[in-house]
């Protein structure tokens, strides 16, 4: 098993995307991940952010996201992502699924 987690700024950048905008800023946004491996094949993940008023406007509004994913490889590799948020009190869900044919080493 595999635990990971990180603390940063949630806010978007302004409009001047080549400077640092750190004045006044903290580390009020965080994030988690566990991922496990029950067989060499399979691997499951699952994850857990909060957002602290991650837009310019409206300011005053956070986001909850949470989401899991399960890919299983075999001949191929197949992924199933499932997502969810929290954005203004509106549920959000997003669902993907993916698969992906070896490549050729030849």
């Amino acid at each position: 098993m595999k635990v990971e987690g990180s603390v940063f700024n949630g806010r978007e950048p302004d409009e001047n995307r080549t400077d640092f905008d750190y004045a006044g800023r903290r580390l009020d946004s965080y994030t988690g991940r566990v991922t496990v491996n029950p067989t060499p094949s399979w691997s499951l993940s699952a994850w857990y952010a909060f957002l602290n008023t991650p837009e310019q406007l409206p300011p005053a509004e956070s986001e909850h996201r949470l989401g899991a994913a399960a890919m299983v490889t075999r001949s191929f590799a197949t992924r199933h992502l499932v997502g969810s948020g929290d954005l203004r009190g509106q549920r959000a869900g997003r669902h993907r699924a993916f698969c992906q044919q070896p490549c050729d080493r030849g």
